[in-house]
């Protein structure tokens, strides 16, 4: 499952406590977009289970896919959604069960540091 949300940025920037999204505590891929005020625009995919605890928080908001769109255009105008995609885990076990290699992918690139 994956998910837009809008969340505040934790972290102290050092390498022993890098700059990340505050996800309710859970341990999920995500990319991220600052967008100032130390918050950021962030893609998350998880579980169901995970999914939930992270939209229950009431420090982080859901987002449509044309309200991110809105804000990454404010910010970066050549940027779109794929630019803060984020691959599925839900998907690769299903792909994995097909016999088909999850890492194999045309659009996503893990964003790197």
């Amino acid at each position: 499952m994956k998910l837009l949300i809008r969340t505040k940025i934790v972290g102290k920037g050092t390498c022993e406590d890098p700059r990340r999204p505050y996800l309710a505590n859970q341990v999920v891929p995500a990319s991220m977009i600052e967008i100032g005020n130390n918050e950021c625009l962030c893609r998350v995919a998880g579980t169901p289970e995970q999914i939930s605890a992270i939209t229950a928080d009431p420090d982080i908001t859901q987002l449509t896919d044309e309200e991110a769109r809105k804000i990454i255009k404010s910010k970066y105008p050549n940027s779109d959604l794929e630019n803060v995609d984020v691959a599925d885990p839900e998907i690769d076990k299903i792909a994995e069960a097909q016999g088909i290699d999850p890492k194999i992918r045309a659009d996503i690139v893990i964003p790197s540091r």
